[in-house]
């Protein structure tokens, strides 16, 4: 009971800050709303957590929190430990002395695990070991960087402003992933942090340094959480800033001038350092993960499209690759309720992807940047995981840091108006026949 009452005090906390905090004062948004929005995420961050328990035995999520807790005691019972530890000098031995098994788990194009673990190490500070009160601090993470997402956007899709904030905030996998204690939540606040940021420092208020400050701040968070997608998103950054500091002028052609300069540095940094070989990185990976998968026979394995170490074999299977990315999770791969609901969630993504194509709107030139900024970022985002993700469950939640921008896609080209036009004018021509008598 204890704990119920200590984590409703801190999310009480969190909704004073959204009314005191300017990032959260919107005109068409009151902030009432972002207070049940955080309400909603903490229950599904509750949810998430009981489901993880019962289906792998908790998962990153409590790892991540007991390997937390033991780096707090050592505070107080090794502080050297403990600033060693934090501080990133601590040998594999001496985490291990410790109990610390997450710590030093590594995957080939992501992170470690450690900076999770000291961010909940920070948290366990004032949580008092209250397992709930990290969900809330990583949903009011996860809230920010959305915030700041549809801060960044709302302009450009004013038309459909309500439909954005709507699939933004209340899709299930963003609700659901972006509210445990994972990667993914800490990830979408990196990134809407860096985006807003830099549109602010850089194109609007030049002059403002604190805006800055939330562009360096999203810079480190996503160079330590994922830096792959760091990686993939920066071409697309570094073309939209060029393209708004020259009018938008020959948009298109900046990006792929962009994005032809950006692969032949990634394709070629192993003549730099030999460590830095990107198409080995991509074949050992995917190697790695039907490995894995084959040894835990697990039941929603999904088949890649086999790639050799070498760039023409990347670029032959990338488009293989996406619409791998993008057709599962399937309902041929679901074996209980949550890949189900995955599975049928996907579905409506599909279908909300053809709407635009089916009721298209031409975008404003000044929204041309943001379009192929997240266009390209999804397709190359897309690209990897299908080269490298072996189980339909994974898959799910690597696609969560590109649905915000794939809604903005989709907002930004599909016309509403004229989808309702033209079912009423289909109901003027077929008027309901009247029972006659």
């Amino acid at each position: 009971m204890t704990g119920y009452l200590i984590t409703a005090s801190f999310t009480l906390f969190f909704i004073l800050i959204i009314y005191r905090w300017k990032v959260f004062d919107l005109p068409e948004i009151p902030r009432w709303f972002y207070g049940i929005l955080l309400v909603l995420k903490l229950i599904a961050g509750i949810t998430l957590s009981r489901l993880l328990l019962k289906y792998f035995h908790g998962g990153d999520s409590l790892s991540y929190f007991n390997d937390a807790n033991t780096l707090y005691h050592l505070a107080f019972t090794h502080p050297g430990d403990f600033i060693t530890i934090m501080t990133g000098r601590a040998s594999h031995e001496l985490t291990l002395e410790h109990g610390m098994k997450m710590w030093n788990s590594y995957e080939l194009l992501d992170f470690d695990a450690q900076t999770i673990i000291r961010i909940n190490a920070l948290i366990r500070f004032v949580s008092f070991g209250v397992y709930y009160v990290h969900i809330v601090f990583f949903c009011f993470f996860s809230l920010t960087g959305l915030q700041l997402f549809y801060r960044l956007m709302r302009r450009h899709i004013w038309h459909n402003r309500k439909l954005f904030f709507a699939v933004l905030f209340l899709f299930p996998s963003l609700i659901f992933w972006t509210s445990g204690i994972l990667k993914e939540g800490v990830l979408i606040a990196g990134t809407g942090m860096l985006l807003f940021g830099l549109k602010g420092a850089v194109i609007l208020h030049p002059h403002k340094p604190r805006l800055l400050g939330y562009a360096i701040t999203g810079l480190l968070i996503m160079a330590f959480v994922k830096p792959y997608v760091l990686i993939l998103l920066l071409p697309g950054i570094i073309a939209w800033l060029w393209s708004a500091l020259t009018t938008n002028r020959n948009v298109l052609r900046k990006f792929l001038t962009v994005y032809f300069m950006y692969s032949l540095l990634i394709f070629n940094l192993h003549y730099f350092s030999p460590a830095l070989h990107a198409t080995e990185i991509l074949y050992y990976k995917q190697h790695n993960s039907i490995v894995f998968v084959d040894y835990k026979q697990s039941k929603s394995i999904i088949h890649p499209p086999l790639i050799k170490p070498d760039t023409w074999s990347i670029l032959r299977q990338s488009p293989a690759s996406v619409i791998q990315t993008l057709i599962h999770p399937s309902i041929t791969k679901a074996h209980n309720q949550l890949s189900w609901i995955s599975a049928f969630e996907n579905i409506f993504l599909i279908l909300c992807c053809l709407m635009p194509v089916l009721f298209f709107r031409r975008p404003a030139k000044k929204s041309l940047a943001l379009l192929f900024l997240s266009l390209f970022f999804v397709v190359s985002l897309y690209a990897v995981i299908g080269m490298t993700t072996t189980t339909a469950g994974s898959l799910v939640r690597y696609k969560t840091p590109a649905l915000p921008f794939l809604f903005f896609i989709l907002c930004l080209l599909f016309d509403r108006l004229r989808m309702v036009q033209r079912f009423s004018d289909k109901k003027q021509q077929n008027p309901g026949s009247g029972l006659c008598l």
